[in-house]
């Protein structure tokens, strides 16, 4: 049987962001799976917004000379309600497979975007089973929950942490105040302040944000126990050698598009527990046997947990096994299996 799909979304040369990452992902997987894929890239900037009527015209034509190729779209919720119009424009709406990225949409949903837009599509899925509930009750049939997944071929050596040694916290994700990153960074001179300051250290990864830098470097120069690492290479498995030598993740976002990041996929594969706020769907994939919750925008309590993790309140090394036996249930081969995506209708 021949099986055909037209992936469109966002795809960058060096992945970036969540949506790239994930993107690339879905790519290496569907050309496992089907016998050939077709890859329209878009991405939202000034230079590409130029391109993106020449690639929605390449959708159109593939659409319509390969009418038996599942559509496969993920990308921002702006990009894909015009992909979507567009190809309701030649009635091929209903091959579309929507994965939604981050999780607001279902929030947006009969006020930034019609629900009558998205109707008709084979599927939409979502990474949080919240959002398929609400979705439901805004009048959408069609809507599925799949964990974010990425391919698990490699598992480091976890770092037994001995009670009393400095405890290596790391932030991982886009350097941004929204990522907690301010949070994180008043609650490390406050336990400086205190006396802690030789027991634990923080590091920074990630692409910082422009409007941010100043201010961050600013901070970070009165901080010693601080530092910013530059961009951590996760496509191979030294990356997650490097991480896996880390003892906590400190993801206190608001952001207001956070989703199921996929940093927490990374962070379980090297065996390293999360702080994390209860924003969106944390807590849908962070509990007490991975990591700990606390309420967002809470410097405080962010700041007392660090703690509690610099003095071994908790079973560090039971928290990091934990986690690497956790996230074998988030390996795509097994989040989309042939099984699964025949159940996803995404496969005959």
């Amino acid at each position: 049987m021949c099986r055909e799909l037209i992936f469109v979304g966002v795809v960058k040369n060096v992945p970036n962001c969540g949506v790239s990452v994930k993107n690339k992902i879905f790519i290496d997987r569907f050309s496992e799976i089907f016998n050939r894929v077709w890859v329209v890239g878009v991405k939202k900037s000034r230079i590409n917004l130029f391109f993106l009527p020449f690639q929605l015209l390449r959708l159109i034509a593939l659409s319509l000379l390969h009418k038996k190729a599942v559509i496969v779209l993920s990308s921002n919720s702006w990009e894909s309600s015009i992909i979507i119009k567009c190809l309701q424009m030649v009635r091929q709406e209903c091959r579309v497979c929507y994965w939604v990225a981050g999780g607001i949409f279902h929030e947006l949903l009969g006020d930034s975007f019609q629900v009558k837009t998205y109707r008709n599509l084979r599927a939409i899925y979502v990474q949080s089973p919240k959002m398929v509930q609400v979705m439901k009750q805004k009048g959408l049939n069609n809507v599925l929950y799949v964990p974010n997944s990425k391919r698990i071929d490699y598992f480091p050596p976890i770092r037994e942490w001995a009670q009393g040694s400095v405890v290596k916290f790391l932030f991982l994700s886009r350097v941004h105040p929204d990522k907690g990153c301010g949070l994180i960074l008043e609650s490390v001179r406050r336990i400086n302040e205190r006396g802690f300051g030789d027991r634990f250290i923080v590091d920074f990864y990630g692409e910082i944000f422009a409007d941010y830098r100043d201010l961050f470097f600013h901070l970070l120069s009165s901080l010693n126990n601080v530092r910013y690492n530059g961009f951590l290479d996760l496509t191979h498995s030294s990356g997650y050698d490097i991480l896996s030598q880390y003892d906590v993740l400190l993801f206190p976002t608001y952001w207001y598009g956070e989703g199921f990041p996929g940093i927490v996929i990374d962070a379980y594969v090297s065996g390293v527990p999360i702080i994390a706020s209860d924003w969106n769907f944390n807590t849908d994939v962070v509990t007490d046997k991975t990591g700990i919750i606390i309420p967002h925008h809470n410097q405080k309590r962010l700041e007392d947990e660090m703690l509690r993790f610099i003095n071994g309140e908790y079973d560090i090394n039971k928290l990091k096994r934990n986690c690497q036996n956790l996230v074998k249930e988030y390996d795509n081969r097994q989040v989309l299996s042939e099984q699964n995506l025949k159940k996803l209708g995404m496969l005959s």
